[in-house]
C-alpha cells in the first residue's frame, strides 16, 4: 500500500475526534497500546543474531561487508544485506558507523516521536512512550516501511531532514527562479528524491525580454538543467537524478519540445554510424542533449477533441496571451506520436482529466508528475512454465516472484506499452533480456536499479531453488526420447521420412539407443501391429549406431513438439516445451544432457557438467529453463576459436576433414552440478550418470551463489515493448532476472510526496482471514508518522 499525500484538515479532524472522546486532554492524542507491552520494549520481544552483511562477485570477492551487525533472527539475509550497505549511517569502519538494526530503526522511531511530542501531538508522556513502541514494533517486525529519504536522512541531517521521495516544483518567469530551480533539484537529487516541473510559465523563444531582445525560452533552460540532473546522483551515491520536465500544449515553443529528443536522437544515430560507442552511458548518447529527464506533453480535452474533429490548434503567447501560431492539432498528434516512436518522448499528461479528478481541488491546479518505466520479456510462471509476454495478453495467470522468496501470485495478464528504444542486457554468464533503458531491475547490492545505471559491479538475482514441485510423468521415456533428439536426432517434414537417433558405437550407445526401441515398440508398434524389418532394431552408420523410428504416432507426437525440419545448428527449445510443467522438462534435460553432454572432471582445476552444440540459440534456451530448477550456468562462445575445418569419422571407418560450424558450450559447476544430479541427472543407461555420482561424492564443490554480473548493456533499436502488473511485490521474473513495475507521483506544485509502504501478508491470519483491526492500528499509526514527518521536514 502506498500513501502519498495527507490533507491536512483531515489529521486536524482526526485530533478534533479523539480530544471530543475524552474531554480530560484538552490537547494531543491519547493513543492506546495494540502490538506492544507496557514495560516491555519491543526489541526485547523478539531474537536477535549477529551477522556479517556481504555483497559479493561470482568468484567470492566481496564488494560490499560490514562484520557482526546485529539483527532480528527472522529478517532473511537480502533484507540485511540491503539495509545494511543503503540504509546504516556514518563511513564504513569509522566510529560512527551504525552496527545494529536497533540503531537504524531507534534513530528514526525515537527522532519521529521527539517531532511529536514537540509539536503536541501526544496528549501526555504515556501517549509518547506508546506511539514510539508502536511504531519501533511495526519497522522491526517488518508491517511498515518509509520510503528511502527518511532512512537516509532522519536523525541525521538536523534540524529539518529532508524526507519526501518526489518533489514537484514550480517555476516563475523571470532568471531569478529559473536559477532557484536549478539549485532546488541539485539539492533535492543530493538527498535522495526526485522532482517534476511544468515549464510553460517561462515565455517562448519568439516574446521579447523588458530590456529588449528575445527570450532564450524553456528548451536553452531545459538543456542546462538536464545537464545538472546527468551529474548529480540521488541519493549522492545510488542512482543518477530522477527527473520529468513538462509544456503545455498551447506553449508558443510546444513544436520544438516535441521534436526536442529524437532530434538529440538521430544526432547519436549519426555518432553511432561514424564509430561511437552505442551504449547508453558511451560516448554517443552522453554527447548529446535531453538525456537526464523525461519529456510529457500536457494536453486538454479541448486539444484533443481538435485533433478528433481535425480542428485548428493555436497556441499563446505567455505574456499577452495573444495568439502565436495555428496548427492543424492533429499535425501535432502525429508529431507527437513520430517523436515518441523514435525515442520514446514525449509522453501526454491528461490535463482536464487529472484536475477533473482532483482531491484537493480547492489548493490549486495539478500541473506536472515524476517519472515512470516499462518492460519486455519471456515471464516464469506457475510449474515452472517459460511464458512471452505477449501472449499474456489479457490472460488472468499465475506467475513466480522472487524477492524475498519464490512464490506465486495471480495477475490479470500482460499489455502493450507501445514500441520504444530497447537495450540488450547482457550477464556475465550469458542471461539476456531484452528491455528500456528506464526499466529497473533487481540487483543484490543495490536493490532495484534502472537499466542504464547498472555497472559491472551489479548483481543481477537469479531464482534460488527449483520453482514448483517436480511431478515426474508417467510416460517419461517419450520426454527422455524427445530430449535425446534435439541432441543428438534427425528428421524432416517428409511424413514418409522416419526419425533417426544417433549414439556411440560402444555398450552405452547401445543401451540407450535400445531403450528407445523397447519404449517404441511396446508404445505404438505393437498397438498399431506394425511387423516391419527393422522395426525396434539398431543399424551400424560408420563409427556409430543408429536407431530410426518409423511409427507415424510416435513421429507425429515429437513432431507436436519440435521442429524436424530443423538442422543441428538451428535447433531450439519450441514454444511447446516451454510451457511444459518441470516434470516432463526434466526428463528432456536428462535425454538432451545424455546426448550430447560431458562431465568434467579436472582435479585441482576445474569440475563441471557440459553440453556441446552448433546452436548457440538451443545453448540460451537451456540455459533459461534450467533456471526453473535454480541451477546456475554459464556460456562459452566459440570453443573451436575460429577454425573452419576438423578431422571427423568419414562414416567408413576411416576419418576426413570436413568444414564445422562453431561450437558453443553451456557448463554447470559448484553445487549447481550437485543440484543437477539431484533434479535433473542424466539417463541411467549411460557412463555419465555414474561418472557424475562418483565426481560429486569425491570431490566437493564451492557454493554457487544464485546471481551473476552486468556484462554489457546494448542498444538494438526500437521494438514493441509490453509489461504487467503484479500486486504483492511490484515485480516479475524475466528471462530468468527479477525487473519491477512503476508508479508515479501526480499532484500540485510544490508539493511533495511521503511515501510508506504496507506489508500486507503481516496481517493474513492462518485460517486466510485478514486482521483488519491489525491493518487500521499500522495504517494509523503510519499516517501520523507522514504527519509528523510532514511538519518537520525541509522543503525547497
Amino acid at each position: 500500500m502506498s500513501q502519498t499525500h495527507v490533507d491536512n484538515n483531515i489529521v486536524e479532524q482526526i485530533l478534533q475526534e479523539k480530544n471530543n472522546e475524552d474531554t480530560t486532554h484538552n490537547k494531543g492524542l491519547v493513543l492506546e497500546r495494540f502490538y506492544s507491552k507496557k514495560g516491555l520494549h519491543p526489541f526485547d520481544e523478539i531474537k536477535w543474531d549477529y551477522r556479517t552483511a556481504s555483497i559479493t562477485n561470482e568468484k567470492g570477492g566481496i564488494v560490499f561487508e560490514q562484520k557482526n551487525i546485529e539483527v532480528p533472527s527472522f529478517w532473511s539475509q537480502l533484507a540485511v544485506n540491503v539495509v545494511v550497505s543503503k540504509y546504516f549511517h556514518g563511513k564504513p569502519d569509522s566510529p560512527e558507523r551504525e552496527k545494529s538494526i536497533k540503531q537504524l530503526i531507534s534513530r528514526v522511531a525515537n527522532t519521529t516521536t521527539e517531532f511529536g511530542w514537540s509539536d503536541g501531538y501526544f496528549a501526555d508522556e504515556e501517549s509518547r512512550e506508546i506511539f514510539r513502541d508502536e511504531l519501533t514494533y511495526l519497522l522491526v517486525n517488518q508491517h511498515l516501511a518509509f520510503n528511502s529519504p527518511v532512512w537516509f536522512n532522519l536523525g541525521i541531517e538536523k534540524p529539518n531532514p529532508q524526507l519526501s521521495a518526489c518533489f514537484i516544483n514550480s517555476v516563475k518567469d523571470s532568471l531569478d527562479s529559473i536559477m532557484d530551480l536549478a539549485k532546488t533539484e541539485a539539492m533535492l537529487f543530493k538527498f535522495g528524491s526526485g522532482t517534476g516541473t511544468n515549464l510553460s510559465t517561462l515565455r517562448s523563444s519568439v516574446e521579447s525580454l523588458s530590456g529588449g531582445g528575445t527570450s532564450s525560452g524553456p528548451l536553452s533552460f531545459m538543456k542546462g538543467f538536464d545537464s545538472f540532473a546527468g551529474v548529480i546522483k540521488s541519493g549522492g551515491k545510488t542512482r543518477r537524478a530522477a527527473k520529468m520536465v513538462i509544456l503545455n500544449d498551447n506553449h508558443p515553443d510546444i513544436v520544438d519540445f516535441i521534436n526536442s529528443k529524437s532530434k538529440e536522437e538521430k544526432k547519436a544515430w549519426a555518432l553511432i554510424d561514424a564509430g561511437y560507442d552505442a551504449s547508453f552511458n558511451g560516448e554517443a548518447y552522453s554527447s548529446i542533449a535531453f538525456q537526464n529527464a523525461n519529456h510529457s506533453v500536457r494536453v486538454s480535452d479541448k486539444f484533443m477533441n481538435a485533433v478528433v474533429n481535425d480542428g485548428e490548434w493555436q497556441t499563446k503567447f505567455v505574456t499577452t496571451g495573444e495568439t502565436s501560431h495555428t496548427y492543424k492539432a492533429k499535425d501535432l498528434m502525429n508529431m507527437i506520436a513520430e517523436s515518441t516512436y523514435i525515442c520514446g518522448d514525449p509522453g501526454l499528461q491528461f490535463d482536464t482529466i487529472s484536475n477533473k479528478w482532483h482531491t484537493c481541488k480547492n489548493s490549486g491546479r495539478i500541473n506536472a508528475s515524476n517519472p515512470c518505466v516499462t518492460g519486455k520479456t519471456r515471464v516464469l510462471t506457475k510449474g515452472g512454465k517459460w511464458q512471452r509476454i505477449d501472449q499474456l495478453l489479457d490472460r488472468k495467470i499465475d506467475i513466480v516472484v522472487n524477492l524475498n522468496d519464490l512464490k506465486t501470485v495471480e495477475i490479470n495478464g500482460s499489455f502493450k506499452t507501445g514500441t520504444k528504444p530497447v537495450y540488450l542486457l547482457k550477464t556475465k554468464c550469458g542471461y539476456e533480456l531484452e528491455l528500456t533503458a528506464d526499466h529497473k531491475v533487481y540487483t543484490e547490492n543495490r536493490g532495484f536499479i534502472q537499466a542504464c545505471e547498472l555497472t559491472k559491479d551489479d548483481f543481477v538475482k537469479l531464482p534460488q531453488n527449483v520453482v514448483g514441485k517436480i511431478q515426474d510423468p508417467d510416460d517419461y521415456k517419450f520426454y527422455q526420447m524427445l530430449g535425446y533428439y534435439i541432441g543428438d536426432g534427425s528428421g524432416t517434414s517428409y511424413p514418409d521420412s522416419g526419425i533417426q537417433l544417433v549414439g556411440s558405437k560402444d555398450n552405452e550407445g547401445q543401451k540407450i539407443l535400445e531403450s528407445f526401441a523397447l519404449y517404441v515398440s511396446e508404445n505404438y508398434e505393437r498397438k498399431t501391429h506394425k511387423n516391419k524389418e527393422n522395426h525396434g532394431k539398431l543399424f551400424e552408420r560408420g563409427a556409430t549406431y543408429a536407431y530410426t523410428i518409423n511409427v507415424n504416432e510416435c513421429k507425429a507426437q515429437i513432431a507436436e513438439l519440435v521442429d524436424l525440419s530443423l538442422h543441428s545448428h538451428e535447433k531450439i527449445i519450441s514454444e511447446q516445451i516451454f510451457n511444459l510443467d518441470l516434470g516432463k522438462q526434466k526428463f528432456i534435460l536428462q535425454g538432451l544432457f545424455t546426448a550430447d553432454g560431458t562431465v568434467g572432471n579436472y582435479g585441482d582445476k576445474s569440475q563441471y557438467i557440459s553440453l556441446d552444440s552448433t546452436s548457440l540459440e538451443l545453448l540460451k534456451n537451456t540455459q533459461l529453463m534450467l533456471l526453473g530448477f535454480g541451477l546456475k550456468s554459464k556460456l562459452y562462445l566459440n570453443r573451436r576459436a575460429g577454425k573452419s575445418v576438423a578431422l571427423l569419422p568419414d562414416g567408413r571407418g576411416g576419418s576426413k576433414e570436413y568444414n564445422v560450424r562453431e561450437m558453443y558450450s553451456l557448463r554447470i559447476s559448484r553445487t549447481s552440478r550437485v543440484k543437477f544430479q539431484e533434479l535433473i541427472g542424466f539417463m541411467p543407461e549411460s557412463a555419465k550418470y555414474e561418472k557424475l555420482a562418483m565426481m560429486n561424492k569425491l570431490v566437493s564443490a564451492y557454493e554457487d551463489k544464485m546471481f551473476d554480473s552486468v556484462g554489457s548493456l546494448e542498444y538494438i533499436g526500437e521494438k514493441e515493448v509490453y509489461d504487467l502488473t503484479e500486486p504483492m511485490t511490484s515485480s516479475f521474473i524475466a528471462n530468468g532476472l527479477v525487473i519491477h513495475n512503476c508508479s508515479e507521483y501526480f499532484f500540485l506544485d510544490d508539493t511533495a510526496c511521503n511515501l510508506a509502504s504496507i506489508n500486507l501478508m503481516k496481517y493474513l491470519n492462518e485460517d486466510s482471514s485478514f486482521d483488519l483491526q491489525g491493518y487500521l492500528h499500522t495504517i494509523d499509526t503510519s499516517i501520523l508518522a507522514q504527519e509528523i514527518f510532514v511538519g518537520n521536514a525541509s522543503y525547497p
